[in-house]
């Protein structure tokens, strides 16, 4: 990375997670950046802002669908599902996960953690997240988009990080603000944004940060051909501003659309 970043010329990046078979690896790499960075090299870690992992339902996708006891209920209703499960023996067959997923009638989402969560607590990305060689920006990006639903990782971090957090310390909201807006956009050489200053873009939320609520996520089938993805909504933004102009008001979209395609020839 260090040769990468001489002879490109430009700033380097990578993801950094915290895996199970090597816990505290992490560590050695923000040292090796850290050091890198003190010679010169524009190096720099992507983090996650929580743990990664995939959400299974049974609106969604779970492990039992390729079972044999689960088998029978597949093409039948959510509904008809939860009321066929519900038999003792069907569930004395299979593990607790059968029930959590028989919460709410059937629309409960669990998460199954694969990265970030070793030790069982968001300490390892505290440390990550307060760290100068590393910026916030590792997420999905939609790619699994019926299993996985980082879109919502910006409202985590100023609930969870700076408001709600119990099991450890909290990051200061201004901090979490930086890190979602100067941090990122300076990474990435977009100077025109990412700071509230004369001349640059407004683009704004305004926040009920006291109020700020995420919703349950939800499976929807609007992709071509019926593609299915989850979102997951949030209550709080008062007010989403783009270019100086609002698009969202209380949570429901405008008719503006200050935004143009762009294309790379």
């Amino acid at each position: 990375m260090c040769r990468l970043a001489a002879e490109a010329g430009v700033p380097v990046t990578f993801l950094m997670l915290q895996t199970d078979d090597a816990p505290d690896d992490w560590r050695k790499h923000l040292e090796l950046i850290s050091r890198a960075r003190a010679e010169g090299h524009d190096i720099t870690a992507q983090v996650a802002g929580r743990p990664f992992g995939l959400l299974h339902g049974l609106t969604a996708r779970h492990r039992f669908l390729d079972t044999q006891a689960f088998a029978p209920l597949v093409d039948l209703p959510v509904s008809e599902q939860v009321e066929r499960m519900r038999d003792p023996e069907l569930r004395g067959t299979l593990e607790v996960y059968y029930d959590c997923l028989l919460e709410r009638d059937g629309q409960a989402i669990v998460m199954m953690m694969l990265l970030n969560y070793s030790y069982g607590n968001g300490d390892a990305l505290h440390e990550m997240l307060n760290n100068d060689s590393a910026v916030l920006g590792l997420a999905d990006g939609g790619a699994h988009c019926n299993m996985i639903c980082d879109a919502s990782t910006p409202t985590w971090m100023l609930t969870h990080w700076a408001r709600d957090r119990t099991q450890g310390p909290k990051i200061p909201l201004p901090t979490v603000i930086k890190k979602l807006t100067a941090d990122t956009a300076a990474l990435f050489d977009f100077d025109d944004r990412g700071r509230l200053e004369v001349g640059l873009r407004a683009d704004i939320n305004v926040i009920d940060h006291e109020n700020l609520t995420l919703r349950e996520p939800h499976m929807v089938a609007d992709l071509p051909a019926g593609g299915t993805r989850f979102v997951q909504g949030a209550e709080g933004y008062d007010y989403t501003i783009v270019a100086g102009e609002i698009t969202r008001d209380h949570d429901a979209f405008t008719d503006a659309r200050p935004g143009r395609l762009v294309r790379s020839e």
